[in-house]
């Protein structure tokens, strides 16, 4: 059973179940498996067009509010419940995402 939230950019007030970081070949498809489990899913990607176009396109679908676009990293992160739970979907390496963080 899905779970109904008002569609928001906002932060959820509830919090995000998981936040899956980088929107593109494996984090669209993770992201929507995700949300047919009923999970309510935080979304950022390095092009914030593609997070925009990713939560507009999908939100009708899976109920208002499900899914929030984050405009930044940061943002993604503390929407989360604790435990906080990311899924970082990158084609680069852990460590140039970190030193990515850093500038």
């Amino acid at each position: 059973m899905h779970r109904m939230m008002v569609h928001s950019l906002e932060p959820f007030t509830r919090g995000a179940d998981v936040g899956i970081v980088g929107i593109g070949v494996m984090g669209g498809p993770l992201t929507l498996n995700m949300l047919d489990k009923g999970f309510a899913v935080g979304i950022w990607d390095v092009n914030t067009e593609v997070t925009e176009k990713f939560a507009a396109t999908h939100a009708s679908a899976y109920g208002e509010g499900k899914i929030h676009a984050a405009k930044t990293y940061e943002e993604c992160v503390t929407l989360l419940m604790k435990p906080r739970k990311v899924i970082p979907i990158s084609r680069t390496s852990p460590s140039e995402l970190r030193l990515w963080r850093l500038r």
